[in-house]
C-alpha cells in the first residue's frame, strides 16, 4: 500500500531535473570549522537514473550537521563501491539532522550506521501522504538487518514508524525508545511489519545485545550499544545527560545541553537545547546590539551574531534576509526586500504593499485571485498540471492566468508544467523582470518551464536577472526559438539546460526556426519585433523597428533607442516639448521666443484660440484672462504688489505693479507720490501677496498711512491745519489736515495765522462752534454750564450745590430737577394711556370667547341635526362564504373505466349519488391523485381550492362538485364526454370553420380575463387543458398548476410545466406572472388555428430556450390572417411589459368574431359542423359508466348555477356536510326529479353517433376527456419536475405514467429542472420493472434518451 502511495504521487515529478546537475553541499557560515549542509526535500521519489548513493555521497561527506533532511531512497545493492570503502562510510560525521530522516525501498543493505549521530530534531517532518508533516524518522520497504545510532540519544520532534521491515528486529525489542522520545514514547513510535515481511519471529538467530549495552542496542557488537542515560546517570540530571569526571564520578551535563555532553560547561555539550554560538551552547544569541547599563544606551555588539535557526552566525546565509538580528525566509508583514539597494535587509513597504503579495503553495483557482495587481511575490510561482484544466472547483484554466500579468519580481523560483493544457506562450509573465531564487525547486532550481506539450514561445521579453539557481527548459514537444538564445550570456549568474522541446522539422512548418529580421544575433523570447533580447537597428517601446516611429526621435548617434516625442507634439527633434515641430493642443508663446507646446496653458498665460498669450509681466505667475495689468477679468489673477484706487462708486480697484526692489519703496520707486505701502489686502477675494499702495487722504499731499495726522501719519496738508487739544491744560495738542475749519473750531486768522485752525475747549460742546480757546467762549457746554444774566454760558465739568440739577437739553445746571419733573409728567400720560388700551383689550378678549363659543354650540347643533344615514343593505353586499361540497366516499360511485392519466394521477369515470331525495345520479370525473407527500396533499387541496374559487364565477371555466377525502384526496369534477379542446380539433378539424375557431379564442381569453382579474396564474394553459361542453361552448380547466399571485408581480414556483408554452422569462428566470400566461394563450390559439399540430416540431426541448432567444417564434399558420398573427406576436414580445392583458385580448377577439373570414381562411373545410346533441352526449356516458340511470351533466351544471344566482354569495359550491346553516346541495327553485334535459337545445342531428352508440375506436384511441393518453408529435407536451438532490433526499425517479410518446414511436421522459436558471436535469436509472435511461449532458439541458418502444403510453397532460 505504501509503495503504491509514493509511486501516485511521485510519478510525475519532474526526473529529468538532475541529470545533468552536478550535486555539491551547500556550506553555511558558521563560527566553528564544522561544516552545515542543506538537505533534501525529494521524499520517497526517484529523482533520475544516475546513481543515488551517489548523489548522497557527494552531498554529504564531511558533513557535521545538517541543516535540512537526510533522504536515503532507492538503493539496491552497492556494487561501485570502491576497494576498501564501507559503505555509506560517508555518514560517519553527521553529528545532527534538523529535519527528519527517511530511509525508504534500500534494499541489499546488510547495515548503515550513524557512528555520530547524536540529535534528529524533527524542525521539518515528513508525511507520505504529502500533508502537514509528522515523523522524524521514516523506514521502509527495507530488507536491511541493522540500523546502528549508537549515540544518538535524542529525537526532539515527530514520530518514529519502521513500516515494512524484514529484519530490524534490534529496533523493536532492544531500544529503550523512552531516552530517544521521551514519557510518552509509547504514543510517538510505530511498527507497522506487514505480514509478508516480518521475519523476525521465523529467524533462528538470537537478537541479543553484548554484555557491555546493559540489555539496550542497535545490533550484536561491543561498539551497537544504546546510550540510555537512566542507566549510570543521576536522577537529578533531567535526562540532559551526564558525563564521567577524572575521579569516575557521574556529573549532570549543563542545562544548555541536550542528548548529553563530553565534559563540564556548555562547550562540552553533544547537542545545544536552544543555539550554538562560538562553540557553546547559549540561551540567545549575542545580536547586534547589546546595553550599556553605565550610559543608558544600546551600542553595537564588538562581536556581533545573527539568529539562523538553531546558529548564531555572524552572516545571515545568501538565501535568507535580515531582519534586525535574524536571518529569515521571509519579511514580517509591511516589510518587504527592496531588491534596487544591494542589500537583503528587510524595510517598510509603505504604500508599496497594496502590491506585494505573499504565495507558498501552488496556484489553484483559490489562491490566485490574491495575485492581482501584485507586483512583488513573496513566494514562488507553481502552474503545474495537477491544477490545470481539471474539473474541478480547485482547476485553473487559461483566464485566470491574467491575474499574473503585472508581477515584476518572485523571490523563490517559478515553476511552469501545466501538461496538455492550451497555453501556447507565458505573456501572462510578459512583466516579469527578476527571480531571486531566495528558495529553489527541487533544491536547485529557479526556473523550470517542462511538459508544457502546447507551449510554442516563452514570451517573457522583460526578464532580465535570475539571481541564482538553476534554469531548466525541457520536454515542450511545440517550444521553438529557445535555443536562440544564449542563456550563459543572457543569466550568467545560472546554470542553465535548455533541452528536449520543438523539434526543428516542427518548428519549421511552423514558421518559428528564426527570429524576427529586427532582432541581432543574441536571440529572441518569441516571433515577432517586440520580442527581441536586443534590436539590430532602433528599439521603441520594447519593440524592434528599422528606423524610428513617428513621433519618436534617435536619442544619440551612438544608441539604437528610439525615445517618444513629447504627448503634445507631432513630429519632434526632443524629447521636451520646445522640440515640437507641431502642437497637439496649444501652442505656449513666450516673450524671448521660446514657444513650446501644453496640453493647457500655463498659468502665467492665458488661452486665446489654439495659443497661450503671456500675461502682462506685473501678474508674475498668478495668471491671468487679459493683457492688462489690472485685478480681475481681463487682467491679472493674483498681483505680488498692487496700486489702490477708489472710483467713484466707492469701488476699489487695484492694479498690478512689477516691482523687483525693496517692497517698503515700492510705492515711491514706482512714482505713486501720494500714496503709501500697506498690508491691508483686497476684500474681495482678489490677492494681493505682499503690499498694496493705498492712495493717501485727499487732505494730504503726501503720507505714511491712512489719516490726516501730521504727526502719526506725516500728512503734509494741502489747506489747513486743525490744532486739537488732547487735554485740558492744552499742553498735548495733534495737528490734522482739513479743507475748512470744523465747527467745534475756530480760525486764528486774527491771530495772524490763516491756514490754522484751533479746536475749541474740552468743555465746549464737540457739535458747536466757540469763540475762542476759552471754556466762557463756548456756544454750548459738553458736561455742564451756568448761564449768566447777560446769556453767557460758562461751561465745567460738573453742577454745584446751588444749582444742582442738570438739563439733559441744553447742559445747564438748575436749582430744581426739569428733568424729573418732566420725566413725572411723561409717566402719568402713560399710566392713563395704558389704563385705557387695557379695557379696550378686555372687551376684544370677551367678544372673542363669545364667537368661539356661539361658534362650537352651531357646530354642535349641526351634528344634532345631521340627515340621516339609510341603513346598511346586508342583502346587496355580503362576505364571500362560498364553501367546497365535501363529498363522502359512500356518496361516490366509482368505475374501473380510466379515462386518463398522468404524473398528478388517475382520473376515472364515476357517478356521485345526491344526497337530496329523488335526485338522480350525476356523472362525474374523480380525479384520484397521487400524494406521496404531505406537501403533495396540501398541493392537491390548493388545486380545489383554485377551482372552488373561480367555479361557477365564469361559464367557460370547467366547475368543480366537490372533493373526497379517503385514502388520498380526489376531486369530482362534471364529466364531458367530448373531452379536450385539443382531441376535438384533430378529430373534427375538416368540419370547423373560421367562427369556431375564433370562438374559442373569444371564449378562452374570456375565463383567462376572468383568472387575471383575481389575481390567480394559471400556468399550464394548452388546448390539452381546455374542455369541451359543446361545439360552441369550451371551458379551461386543469388548475394543478396554478397559483395566486397575492399582491406579488411574479411568482416563481417549481413542479411539472410543459416547456413548449412556457415565455422566454420562465425558461431563463422560472418566474410566472399574467404575463407569461398571455404567452400560453397565443400558442393556445396556435393551436387551435393549426387545428391540434404541436408547436416548435423538429426542435428538441433542449434547444428551444436558444431558438426563442434568438428571435425565433411560431410560424403564420396557412390560414392565418396578418392581423391575426400580429396579435399573436404581440403575445410573445420578449419584455413582458408589453404584451397585452387578457382583457384587451378579449375585446380583440370578439371583433375578430363579427367577421371570422376575414381573419381565418376556410380552405380545409369540407363539411359544416354540426350540433352533437345532448343525447349523444348522453350516450356516450353511458357507453362509459355501463349505466343510464344519471342525471344530464349540462342540465345539472345549468340549473344549478341558475339556482346559486339566488343565493348570497354567488358562488358554485355548498357548504361543507358540517355545515348546520346551509344545505348540503346547491338550493332550486324546482324539484330535482324534474331536472332532466332538454331536447329542444340540440335539434340538429348529431355526428359521431352510429347505432346509437358513440364511435369511440377513433385513431387517437381512449380520450381522457381532462387530458388525451397520447401525443401525436415527440415531445409536443413534456413537463418539468423540480428535483432537489442532495445527501439526504434521493433524486426523482420516472414511472411508466411520466413517459411521454415521440413521433419515431419511442418514449421520451423529459424533465427540466425549473429551479436553475440554465434549466438542468438529473437522472437516476428507474426501478427494476422500468426501462434504463442513459443521460447525456448538453451545454444547457440535460435530456433523458428514448427508451423501448412496445410500452404503453399516458396522457401528455398530468393530472
Amino acid at each position: 500500500m505504501i509503495r503504491n502511495i509514493f509511486d501516485r504521487k511521485y510519478t510525475y515529478i519532474l526526473r529529468f531535473l538532475l541529470l545533468f546537475i552536478n550535486i555539491f553541499p551547500y556550506i553555511l557560515p558558521s563560527d566553528d570549522d564544522n561544516s552545515v549542509c542543506l538537505g533534501t526535500t525529494n521524499g520517497p521519489s526517484k529523482l533520475s537514473n544516475l546513481s543515488h548513493y551517489q548523489m548522497l555521497k557527494q552531498q554529504f561527506s564531511l558533513c557535521n550537521r545538517i541543516s535540512g533532511n537526510l533522504e536515503i531512497t532507492h538503493i539496491n545493492g552497492l556494487e561501485e563501491l570502491a576497494e576498501g570503502e564501507k559503505p555509506f562510510d560517508f555518514l560517519k560525521h553527521i553529528e545532527e539532522i534538523r529535519g527528519y530522516l527517511l530511509i525508504y525501498q534500500v534494499e541489499n543493505i546488510p547495515e548503515i550506521i550513524f557512528p555520530n549521530l547524536r540529535v534528529i530534531w524533527g524542525d521539518t517532518l515528513f508525511d507520505p501522504l504529502h500533508r502537514e508533516g509528522k515523523y522524524s524518522i521514516y523506514v521502509g520497504l527495507t530488507d536491511m538487518e541493522k540500523l546502528v545510532f549508537p549515540n544518538l540519544t535524542k529525537i526532539e520532534k515527530g514520530l518514529v514508524e519502521f513500516n515494512h521491515f524484514k529484519k530490524l528486529c534490534y529496533l523493536r525489542n532492544k531500544i529503550d525508545w523512552e531516552q530517544l522520545l521521551g514519557p510518552q514514547y509509547n504514543n510517538r513510535i510505530i511498527f507497522d511489519v506487514g505480514n509478508e515481511y516480518n521475519t523476525c519471529n521465523d529467524d533462528n538467530q538470537i537478537t541479543e545485545c553484548h554484555s557491555s549495552c546493559n540489555g539496550n542496542c542497535w545490533g550484536n557488537l561491543k561498539n551497537e550499544c544504546q546510550i540510555v542515560f537512566k542507566n549510570f546517570c543521576p536522577i537529578s540530571c533531567h535526562n540532559h545527560g551526564c558525563y564521567k569526571d577524572h575521579h569516575g564520578h557521574y556529573k549532570c551535563c549543563d542545562s544548555m545541553c541536550t542528548g548529553g555532553c563530553f565534559g563540564h560547561g556548555r562547550s562540552k555539550c553533544a547537542a545545544c537545547a536552544n543555539y550554538i554560538q562560538d562553540g557553546e551552547c547559549v540561551q540567545s544569541c549575542r545580536g547586534l546590539n547589546y546595553y550599556n547599563k553605565i550610559t543608558g544606551r544600546l551600542e553595537d555588539a564588538k562581536d556581533p551574531r545573527y539568529t539562523f535557526k538553531r546558529y548564531c552566525v555572524s552572516e545571515c546565509p545568501s538565501e535568507t534576509l535580515i531582519e534586525k538580528d535574524y536571518c529569515v525566509t521571509r519579511c514580517k508583514p509591511k516589510f518587504f526586500y527592496n531588491i534596487t539597494l544591494g542589500d537583503r535587509t528587510c524595510r517598510e513597504c509603505g504604500t508599496y504593499c497594496d502590491k506585494i503579495c505573499e504565495i507558498n503553495e501552488p496556484l489553484t483557482k483559490r489562491n490566485i485571485e490574491k495575485l492581482k495587481n501584485c507586483e512583488y511575490v513573496d513566494g514562488f510561482i507553481d502552474i503545474s498540471s495537477e491544477n490545470f484544466n481539471k474539473f474541478n472547483e480547485e482547476s485553473l484554466n487559461k483566464n485566470d492566468l491574467e491575474y499574473l500579468k503585472n508581477i515584476k519580481l518572485i523571490t523563490d523560483y517559478v515553476i511552469i508544467k501545466t501538461g496538455k493544457s492550451s497555453i501556447i506562450n507565458l505573456n501572462f509573465l510578459t512583466n516579469l523582470e527578476t527571480i531571486i531564487g531566495r528558495k529553489f525547486y527541487m533544491e536547485r532550481v529557479s526556473l523550470a518551464i517542462v511538459h508544457n506539450y502546447n507551449l510554442r514561445e516563452l514570451q517573457l521579453k522583460n526578464l532580465k536577472s535570475i539571481k541564482r539557481g538553476h534554469v531548466v527548459i525541457s520536454n515542450n514537444e511545440k517550444l521553438c526559438l529557445a535555443d536562440t538564445i544564449n542563456w550563459n550570456n543572457t543569466f550568467p549568474d545560472t546554470i542553465n539546460k535548455i533541452t528536449k522541446n520543438g523539434k526543428k522539422e516542427w518548428c519549421e512548418n511552423n514558421q518559428l526556426t528564426t527570429c524576427d529580421d529586427e532582432c541581432d544575433i543574441s536571440g529572441c523570447w518569441g516571433s515577432g519585433n517586440k520580442y527581441c533580447l536586443s534590436c539590430k537597428n532602433f528599439e521603441y517601446d520594447g519593440e524592434c523597428y528599422n528606423e524610428c516611429p513617428p513621433d519618436t526621435f534617435r536619442k544619440n548617434i551612438t544608441s539604437k533607442e528610439c525615445i517618444k516625442c513629447h504627448p503634445e507634439c507631432i513630429g519632434c527633434t526632443g524629447e521636451t516639448s520646445y522640440h515640437c515641430i507641431e502642437c497637439v493642443s496649444l501652442l505656449v508663446l513666450q516673450n524671448e521666443g521660446q514657444n513650446y507646446c501644453a496640453k493647457t496653458c500655463p498659468k502665467s498665460h492665458y488661452l486665446s484660440g489654439n495659443n497661450c498669450i503671456p500675461c502682462h509681466k506685473s501678474c508674475y505667475e498668478f495668471g491671468c484672462t487679459g493683457q492688462s495689468d489690472i485685478l480681475g477679468d481681463g487682467g491679472c489673477n493674483g498681483c505680488k504688489y498692487a496700486k489702490e484706487d477708489i472710483n467713484e462708486f466707492k469701488e476699489h480697484l487695484y492694479t498690478c505693479l512689477y516691482y523687483d526692489g525693496n517692497a517698503e519703496n515700492v510705492c515711491q520707486d514706482v512714482g505713486l507720490t501720494n500714496y503709501f505701502t500697506s498690508t491691508h489686502k483686497p476684500k474681495n477675494g482678489m490677492k494681493v501677496e505682499y503690499l498694496v499702495c493705498q492712495k493717501c487722504d485727499d487732505e494730504c499731499e503726501s503720507c505714511s498711512g491712512i489719516g490726516k495726522s501730521v504727526q502719526m501719519h506725516d500728512c503734509k496738508c494741502r489747506n489747513k491745519i486743525l490744532i486739537q487739544n488732547l487735554n485740558s491744560s492744552n499742553i498735548d495738542e495733534e495737528e490734522i489736515c482739513v479743507n475748512e475749519c470744523p465747527i467745534n473750531s475756530f480760525s486764528m486768522i486774527e491771530y495772524g495765522k490763516p491756514n490754522i485752525c484751533q479746536s475749541c475747549h474740552r468743555l465746549c460742546d464737540n457739535h458747536k462752534s466757540c469763540y475762542g480757546p476759552e471754556f466762557f467762549q463756548c456756544e454750548s457746554c459738553e458736561y455742564a454750564g451756568f448761564k449768566k444774566d447777560d446769556d453767557t454760558i460758562i461751561c465745567t465739568e460738573e453742577c454745584n450745590v446751588e444749582f444742582p440739577y442738570i438739563n439733559e437739553y441744553d447742559r445747564l445746571c438748575y436749582a430744581e430737577d426739569v428733568i424729573t419733573l418732566a420725566r413725572h409728567r411723561r409717566t402719568k400720560f402713560i399710566i392713563i394711556v395704558g389704563i385705557i388700551l387695557t379695557i379696550i383689550l378686555i372687551i376684544l378678549i370677551i367678544a372673542i370667547w363669545y364667537c368661539i363659543n356661539y361658534r362650537r354650540k352651531y357646530r354642535k347643533e349641526v351634528e344634532l341635526n345631521m340627515p340621516s344615514i339609510p341603513d346598511y343593505d346586508l342583502s346587496k353586499t355580503h362576505a364571500n362564504m362560498g364553501r367546497i361540497n365535501l363529498i363522502t366516499i359512500d356518496q361516490l360511485e366509482q368505475t374501473t373505466q380510466i379515462i386518463g392519466q398522468g404524473a398528478f394521477g388517475v382520473v376515472y369515470a364515476g357517478k356521485w349519488k345526491n344526497p337530496i331525495k329523488d335526485c338522480k345520479n350525476v356523472p362525474v370525473a374523480i380525479k384520484v391523485m397521487k400524494a406521496i407527500t404531505s406537501i403533495d396533499s396540501k398541493e392537491i387541496l390548493e388545486e380545489a381550492g383554485m377551482m372552488a374559487q373561480v367555479s361557477g364565477g365564469h361559464k367557460h371555466l370547467h366547475p368543480i362538485i366537490g372533493i373526497c377525502f379517503c385514502d388520498t384526496v380526489q376531486i369530482v369534477t362534471l364529466l364531458r364526454p367530448l373531452g379536450s379542446l385539443l382531441h376535438f380539433l384533430k378529430k373534427h378539424k375538416d368540419k370547423l370553420g373560421a367562427s369556431k375557431i375564433l370562438l374559442y379564442c373569444f371564449q378562452i381569453s374570456s375565463a383567462m380575463e376572468y383568472l387575471a382579474q383575481r389575481g390567480m396564474v394559471h400556468r399550464d394553459l394548452a388546448a390539452r387543458n381546455v374542455l369541451v361542453k359543446n361545439i360552441n361552448h369550451v371551458e379551461v380547466t386543469d388548475f394543478g398548476l396554478a397559483k395566486m399571485l397575492h399582491g406579488e408581480e411574479c411568482i416563481k414556483l417549481s413542479g411539472k410545466v410543459a416547456v413548449k408554452w412556457l415565455a422566454i422569462e420562465t425558461l431563463t428566470q422560472t418566474i410566472f406572472n399574467h404575463a407569461t400566461d398571455v404567452w400560453a394563450f397565443a400558442v393556445t390559439c396556435w393551436e387551435i388555428l393549426t387545428f391540434g399540430q404541436a408547436p416548435y416540431q423538429g426542435i428538441s426541448l433542449s434547444d428551444i430556450k436558444d431558438h426563442l432567444l434568438s428571435g425565433n417564434r411560431l410560424e403564420q399558420p396557412n390560414n392565418c390572417s396578418q392581423e391575426l398573427y400580429h396579435t399573436l406576436l404581440h403575445c410573445w414580445m420578449p419584455n413582458p411589459e408589453a404584451r397585452p392583458s387578457f382583457t384587451l385580448l378579449k375585446e380583440t377577439f370578439q371583433n375578430y368574431c363579427k367577421a371570422p373570414h376575414q381573419y381565418v381562411t376556410e380552405y380545409h373545410l369540407h363539411n359544416k359542423m354540426e350540433i352533437i346533441s345532448n343525447y349523444e352526449q348522453f350516450k356516450m356516458i353511458a357507453d362509459l359508466l355501463n349505466d343510464e340511470d344519471f342525471m344530464d351533466p349540462l342540465d345539472y351544471q345549468d340549473i344549478s348555477q341558475r339556482s346559486q344566482n339566488n343565493i348570497s354569495g354567488g358562488n358554485f359550491f355548498n357548504d361543507s356536510p358540517n355545515s348546520q346553516t346551509r344545505p348540503l346541495l346547491p338550493r332550486y327553485d324546482a324539484p330535482c326529479d324534474n331536472l332532466t334535459s332538454s331536447s329542444l337545445r340540440y335539434g340538429e342531428p348529431s355526428i359521431g353517433y352510429k347505432n346509437n352508440k358513440f364511435d369511440m375506436t377513433s385513431d387517437e384511441g381512449t380520450e381522457n376527456y381532462l387530458v388525451p393518453k397520447e401525443m401525436d408529435e415527440d415531445t409536443a407536451s413534456v413537463y418539468t419536475d423540480v428535483v432537489t438532490i442532495n445527501e439526504y433526499m434521493s433524486e426523482y425517479y420516472n414511472d411508466p405514467s411520466k413517459v411521454q410518446k415521440s413521433a419515431s414511436g419511442g418514449r421520451v421522459n423529459d424533465y427540466v429542472n425549473q429551479n436553475a436558471i440554465e434549466m438542468k436535469v438529473l437522472t437516476k436509472q428507474d426501478k427494476i420493472d422500468e426501462p434504463d435511461y442513459d443521460t447525456t449532458i448538453d451545454k444547457d439541458i440535460e435530456i433523458i434518451n428514448p427508451v423501448l418502444n412496445n410500452e404503453k403510453f399516458p396522457s401528455e397532460t398530468s393530472v
